[in-house]
């Protein structure tokens, strides 16, 4: 009777490559898995004001500030993912008795989409967000919701949202209601570490029926530190905020300075493999410094 096999080495020659094709195709999956992972920022910078002195109002004063903000990232299913988040700003800003400025920012948000892991991501978003001023008391309550996506490619992962932002709740001093567009383009230098561009466009309805206009740049770069959950970044953002009262434009411009710590929460995967498949961006803050800056430009 003939050896099926004779060396008896035929089926681990077979089986081999089986199982590693198998493993490596395990790996590819997991690298390409939504993850449930979140992060904790904390940040400090400074910010300077060019304001207009309409009225005799002084400028507003240029201000240091500290953040503290997480998101966290949940895989419900293997294509779906719901992100909440929340976060804080509060700032030293200053100005004569005549002018208000806003000095503190709480913002929440949740997102819900469909993925299609290292892919390309479509979904939408709410937040909910308080911006409150010098004087005591006085604060301004918005919404904001809309539609987001991303598109990952190489080293590229670009985002998108497209909002609407509503104060309409508040008094006639601030910004009622806007729309807005958000566009991030994150570049890879590597596994941990990215630099990336952060653009928002708008307009609103401004007080006395004015219209306002407002965007803000912000260029970041971040890395991890090796292997543990933390991640160092710095960045900086210019804002501008423009209202046409009857032809008589006033503008309002901020630039920021800022650096800090991230915690990685579920420390998985790298810098890349968290943006492409963890937390999305999160709600924009722009429309809400817009409708705290609107109550001074149009003073």
């Amino acid at each position: 009777m003939t050896e099926r096999f004779p060396a008896g080495h035929r089926p681990a020659r077979f089986l081999l490559p089986c199982l590693a094709g198998c493993l490596l195709g395990l790996s590819a999956q997991a690298q390409d898995a939504i993850l449930s992972v979140g992060h904790v920022d904390v940040a400090i910078g400074y910010i300077g004001h060019d304001a207009p002195a309409s009225d005799g109002d002084a400028d507003i004063a240029d201000s240091p500030f500290v953040g503290l903000a997480g998101a966290y990232n949940f895989a419900v299913s293997s294509n779906a993912a719901i992100q909440v988040e929340a976060g804080g700003l509060s700032m030293t800003t200053d100005s004569d008795a005549d002018t208000d400025a806003p000095n503190q920012l709480l913002l929440g948000g949740i997102h819900a989409n469909y993925r299609m892991p290292g892919s390309y991501t479509i979904g939408a978003f709410a937040g909910f967000g308080d911006i409150g001023f010098n004087n005591p008391g006085n604060a301004e309550d918005g919404t904001t919701y809309g539609i987001e996506g991303a598109y990952f490619t190489g080293d590229l992962a670009v985002f998108g949202q497209i909002g609407a932002y509503d104060g309409s709740g508040n008094d006639s001093e601030s910004m009622d209601k806007a729309a807005y567009g958000r566009a991030v383009l994150a570049y890879f230098l590597g596994d941990n570490a990215s630099i990336s561009g952060d653009l928002t466009l708008g307009s609103g309805d401004a007080p006395n029926a004015t219209q306002m206009d407002f965007g803000a740049i912000d260029i970041r770069y971040n890395r991890q530190i090796q292997s543990r959950p933390i991640e160092w970044f710095v960045g900086y953002q210019h804002g501008n905020y423009r209202t046409n009262d009857g032809g008589d434009k006033e503008k309002l411009t901020s630039n920021t300075l800022y650096a800090g710590l991230r915690l990685i929460l579920n420390n998985r995967g790298t810098v890349r493999s968290r943006t492409v498949n963890g937390a999305m961006p999160t709600v924009s803050a722009v429309p809400y410094f817009a409708a705290g800056y609107s109550v001074d430009v149009t003073d």
